[in-house]
C-alpha cells in the first residue's frame, strides 16, 4: 500500500500580509475552538490504513493558534493513523508568534521540522507589505528571530526558513545579509518570488510596476550565494544542506497521494483531486455535528463522501496526469525522467521531438541521461518550457 502525506490547515493569523491570498485571517476565540471541533471531527471521518511518511501543519499561521489546539490535533493524528516511526513533522510559523514555551510544547508533541516564514528583515519593507505593524515589533523582529532559531538549533528541529524576493523597498544589501545571517541555523532556505494577487492590498499599491527584473536579479544572487555556502538546490524555490530536503513538499512534486484536512484544504486520492470549500460556516456546517461511519475510510467512500458534502471534486484525465506529472518533475533538480514517463503515459521524446528540439536550441534544457533537466536559463522560463511539452 502506498505512503502518502497528511496537510492540516490552520487559517489563523494576527494579521493580514498585504501579499497573501491564501485562506486565512484574525479569527475571533469562539470561531477557532469550532475550528478546531470541526477538524478532529473531519480527521476521525476520513482515516486510512496507509503508513503517513510526511505530515504539514500550514496555514494561515499555526504558530497563532493556542499551541494547546496544535498539539491535540498531532496527538489525534498519531492515534488514529499509521505515523511511520522516520515521518516528517512539519510546522509553519511566524516568528512573532512564536517562542520558547511553544517551540518546547511542539518538539515535546512530536514535531522534527520548523518552517520559519522570515520573508525578509529589512523594517521599511516588512512595514510596507504589512508583515509587522508595530514599531517596536519592528525594532526587535531579527531579534526574535535570532532567539527562536537559536532555541530551535537547541531543540534539534531541522530548520527551514523562507526568504521572499521582489519585495518593495528591499535591496540586494538586504538580501545577501538575511542569507548570511540564516546560513548560521537553518539546513533549508526557500526563495519564493513575490507574486501580486489581484484583490490584495500590495496589488493595489504596485499593480503599475514591474518587479520581475528585480525578481529575477534576486533570483540569480540567492542561487549563487546559497551555493557558495554549500546549499544545494534540488528544486526551483529550495535549497537543503546535507540532502535535508522537505520530504513532504518532494511528495507533491514526485506527483504522491495526500490527504489535506481543514478549510480549503486540497487532496489526492487515487487520481482525483478535491478541496474543501472556503467558508468557515459551510465548513462547521459540514463537519461540526458529523454522524461517524466506518472507522476506516476506502478511497472511493472518502470520495463519495466529498461529492455529498459538494466539496470540489474532479477525476484527472490521462492528459492532465501527464500534464501535470511534466510540470512538477520539472521544477526538480533531477528533472523529468523520460523512461518512467514512458511507462506512465506515453513516448514524449518522440510525440514532443520538435518542441525538445527547440527548447535545446534556446538553452532551456539539457539532457543528462534520460532526464530532461532546466538549464539555468530554463528555471525563469519553467512555465514556457512545461507548456511547449504537454
Amino acid at each position: 500500500m502506498d505512503e502518502i502525506s497528511l496537510y492540516i490547515h490552520i487559517p489563523f493569523c494576527n494579521s493580514k500580509c498585504y501579499y497573501c491570498d491564501f485562506n486565512s485571517g484574525k479569527y475571533s476565540a469562539e470561531i477557532q475552538k469550532k475550528y478546531f471541533n470541526s477538524l478532529k471531527n473531519e480527521i476521525l471521518q476520513n482515516k486510512v490504513k496507509n503508513k503517513i511518511k510526511s505530515i504539514y501543519f500550514g496555514g494561515g499561521t499555526p504558530s497563532a493558534a493556542d499551541e494547546k489546539n496544535i498539539v491535540e490535533i498531532l496527538n489525534l493524528i498519531k492515534n488514529n493513523f499509521d505515523v511511520k516511526n522516520d515521518a516528517e513533522i512539519t510546522i509553519e510559523c511566524n516568528p512573532n508568534s512564536l517562542d520558547e514555551n511553544k517551540l518546547t510544547c511542539f518538539r515535546d508533541a512530536g514535531f522534527n521540522r520548523l518552517s520559519l516564514g522570515v520573508q525578509t528583515t529589512n523594517k521599511n519593507s516588512l512595514k510596507t507589505i504589512g508583515r509587522i505593524q508595530e514599531k517596536n515589533e519592528l525594532k526587535n523582529y531579527k531579534k526574535i528571530i535570532k532567539n527562536n532559531l537559536k532555541f530551535a538549533k537547541k531543540l534539534n528541529f531541522n530548520i527551514s526558513a523562507d526568504l521572499m524576493l521582489g519585495l518593495p523597498k528591499n535591496n540586494y544589501f538586504n538580501l545577501i545579509s538575511d542569507i548570511f545571517f540564516l546560513n548560521k541555523y537553518c539546513n533549508h532556505i526557500s526563495v519564493y518570488m513575490l507574486t501580486l494577487y489581484e484583490g490584495t492590498k500590495l496589488f493595489e499599491q504596485y499593480k503599475n510596476e514591474s518587479l520581475e527584473n528585480k525578481i529575477i536579479k534576486e533570483y540569480k544572487l540567492s542561487q549563487k550565494l546559497l551555493k557558495l555556502l554549500k546549499f544545494e538546490q534540488y528544486e526551483i524555490s529550495n535549497f537543503a544542506k546535507a540532502k535535508s530536503y522537505s520530504k513532504h513538499n518532494l511528495n507533491y512534486w514526485a506527483c504522491g497521494q495526500y490527504l489535506g484536512f481543514g478549510l480549503s484544504a486540497h487532496s489526492y486520492l487515487s487520481n482525483y483531486r478535491y478541496f474543501n470549500v472556503s467558508s468557515m460556516q459551510a465548513y462547521f456546517n459540514n463537519y461540526e455535528n458529523i454522524n461517524f461511519g466506518k472507522e476506516i475510510k476506502s478511497y472511493k467512500e472518502i470520495i463519495d463522501q466529498n461529492l455529498k458534502l459538494k466539496n470540489n471534486v474532479e477525476k484527472l484525465t490521462k492528459r492532465q496526469q501527464a500534464e501535470e506529472y511534466i510540470m512538477l518533475n520539472l521544477r526538480l533538480k533531477d528533472g523529468l525522467n523520460l523512461t518512467e514517463f514512458k511507462q506512465k503515459f506515453y513516448d514524449l521524446k518522440l510525440i514532443k521531438q520538435n518542441e525538445i528540439k527547440q527548447l535545446l536550441n534556446k538553452k532551456l534544457i539539457k539532457f543528462n541521461g534520460e532526464k530532461i533537466v532546466l538549464t539555468k536559463k530554463g528555471i525563469l522560463f519553467e512555465n514556457q518550457v512545461s507548456v511547449n511539452l504537454m
